[in-house]
């Protein structure tokens, strides 16, 4: 969302790393509203009079109910729980998912649920992809949470840790929730892109990695350009297309990514290697796939 246009105003959206819209201003650069949130998304400080229906991660907000719609149910900021269950049962691999009234498996520092029912790493927009910049805004909205007096007492508490685990000695503050982050480190990926061998960097980054989910079980892994026509090409096949890459790589990448992940679990339904282990870079492709998958908590 770029802008809209209010009794004959137009009114631009500016947002932070986290896809939270943050500020307003007009055609003229003229600053007319502004916000703040906690780590959940309850507003702590507003300014401006301006009819903006959208806030925190761009979900639409309803001033009477203090809700946020994410279509396919309402989230309620204060409790940190959605309002009615998930028609989507989770995944049996994923404890976490199996609640169905949890946001963001409680870390919404790291995550965000555009579509109510699976939530995803941010930040969302790739453009945004720059380390520094994800860092600043994490630990700025942490302490914007911790000195507001009306935060509540268990978001101040996620607030330090987060802030905390990003220094050296850190460990000690989150060592309560490491467990609950052990398969949801999304920053890792970035860090098993950058370390890829040669022979993987070939050609564009332009290739995702997703797996098949079907009456709640993880049954396939799979590579492609694009998600959604590839779930239409599976058609009912799968209940559920679930990407595990949080930008694209190149294709020798999530070809290694999903011969690894084949090799894990060899009930998948796939039948075909991803890559022949005749072929010379075979070996590094699947060293590789391997640290990949145990950084993002895909292997035990």
């Amino acid at each position: 969302l770029i802008s809209m246009t209010r009794n004959g105003s137009t009114y631009y959206y500016h947002y932070n790393g986290h896809g939270d819209v943050i500020a307003l201003t007009d055609t003229n650069g003229n600053t007319v509203a502004t916000y703040q949130y906690d780590a959940f998304g309850n507003i702590l400080n507003s300014t401006g009079t301006v009819d903006n229906p959208y806030r925190y991660a761009g979900y639409r907000y309803d001033e009477a109910t203090g809700l946020y719609y994410l279509n396919a149910r309402y989230y309620d900021p204060e409790t940190g729980r959605f309002t009615t269950e998930d028609t989507f049962h989770g995944y049996v691999d994923d404890p976490q998912s199996l609640n169905l009234y949890a946001y963001c498996y409680n870390n919404p520092l790291a995550y965000v649920d555009p579509d109510g029912h699976d939530p995803c790493y941010c930040p969302r927009d790739p453009v945004q992809d720059d380390l520094s910049t994800v860092y600043n805004f994490l630990i700025g909205d942490d302490i914007n949470t911790l000195l507001n007096p009306n935060a509540q007492m268990g978001m101040k508490f996620l607030a330090a840790a987060s802030i905390g685990s990003n220094f050296v000695g850190g460990g000690a503050v989150t060592k309560g929730l490491k467990l609950a982050m052990k398969s949801k480190k999304g920053m890792k990926v970035l860090k098993g892109v950058s370390s890829a061998p040669a022979s993987l960097m070939q050609g564009a980054a332009n290739t995702r990695v997703y797996l098949g989910i079907k009456d709640g079980v993880t049954d396939y892994v799979g590579i492609t350009k694009d998600i959604a026509k590839r779930q239409a090409q599976h058609g009912d096949r799968f209940d559920f297309l679930r990407e595990i890459t949080t930008e694209p790589v190149t294709r020798r990448q999530a070809r290694a990514i999903e011969q690894a992940m084949k090799e894990a679990n060899p009930d998948f339904s796939n039948k075909i290697n991803s890559i022949s282990p005749s072929r010379d870079w075979y070996n590094d492709a699947v060293n590789w796939g391997n640290n990949w998958l145990n950084s993002n908590g895909y292997l035990p």
